[in-house]
């Protein structure tokens, strides 16, 4: 990765790279008043854990030993806490798992099957293990409050992608360059989460040199080619797409030749091959569109 850093923000500065470096948990009002006070949008801000999450994560931090698990019994509704436990059947030694505590989301719905509301319900299997089950109802209502570093991260990720036209500079993550008229929305991330929370947030000034340019705009590539291909991949695969497909694809193309036009003409310069395959591929949905108006007639 070749990018020109500087200190200070010179007329020659393009944007900024930016990373960051999360510790410890966040409490979900404090981020949320941050957010707020600093102006915003309600929108954005980062709701709390699932009711799943909070609850799957409570028992995880109640299994204190290897010995005690969280197992799924269905998809993000339900799981049994079992105790593991070396049993001997003459000269054999086995595991055998007792079930303590088992916790479900259980769900109330209209007659037309819309889920009007989830509660948790965690009980206990025996009266012994009625303590556990309160601990992990303690840790249920705390563990609702509290957003994890990969909460936050996918927060940060999603923001960059939707809402500061930002481009990753390495396959694997970690860096992403945020050009210069987005800084301002970008810094008032950054200051709600330092105001809520002890992760790092780190910033340096990119200079519009030859290196940035080349880096910024390979990244700006393989993004957009991604994008396309997919929308390719789709159209060869499908055959014949479906409206909501088709509608879905069209609205990529938009957003992807919107960011390609903007870091065109943020850096000074042109990608006419990704302009041209956009337009390829808007007349191959146009196509698309009317081969399935046709066979629905």
């Amino acid at each position: 990765m070749n990018i020109v850093a500087v200190q200070g923000m010179e007329s020659g500065v393009a944007g900024a790279i930016v990373w960051w470096s999360l510790h410890g948990d966040t409490n979900v009002v404090d981020l949320e008043e941050a957010w707020t006070c600093l102006g915003g949008d309600e929108r954005y801000v980062l709701a709390p854990p699932s009711l799943e999450t909070a609850l799957y994560r409570a028992a995880q931090s109640c299994a204190n030993t290897t010995r005690e698990l969280v197992r799924p019994v269905m998809r993000n509704q339900a799981w049994d806490f079992q105790i593991e436990r070396v049993a001997a059947d003459g000269d054999d030694r086995k595991l055998e798992y007792t079930t303590a505590v088992r916790l479900r989301v259980t769900r109330v719905t209209d007659e037309a099957g819309k889920v009007l509301s989830k509660h948790p319900a965690i009980h206990p299997t025996a009266p012994e293990f009625n303590a556990l089950a309160g601990k992990i109802e303690g840790a249920y209502a705390h563990q609702r409050t509290q957003l994890q570093p990969a909460d936050v991260s996918g927060w940060l990720l999603w923001l960059l992608n939707s809402h500061v036209n930002a481009v990753g500079l390495r396959d694997r993550g970690g860096f992403y360059f945020v050009p210069k008229d987005r800084l301002p929305q970008w810094r008032m991330v950054v200051e709600a989460v330092k105001q809520a929370s002890q992760h790092q947030m780190f910033e340096i000034p990119a200079m519009q040199a030859e290196e940035t340019v080349a880096a910024v705009l390979s990244a700006v590539r393989k993004e957009a080619e991604e994008a396309m291909g997919s929308i390719e991949a789709a159209l060869l695969e499908d055959g014949e797409m479906a409206t909501k497909s088709i509608n879905a694809a069209e609205r990529k193309l938009v957003a992807v030749q919107a960011k390609v036009d903007s870091y065109v003409q943020l850096l000074g310069c042109d990608l006419p091959d990704l302009t041209e395959r956009n337009l390829r591929l808007k007349g191959a949905l146009v196509a698309a569109r009317l081969t399935t108006r046709e066979e629905a007639k």
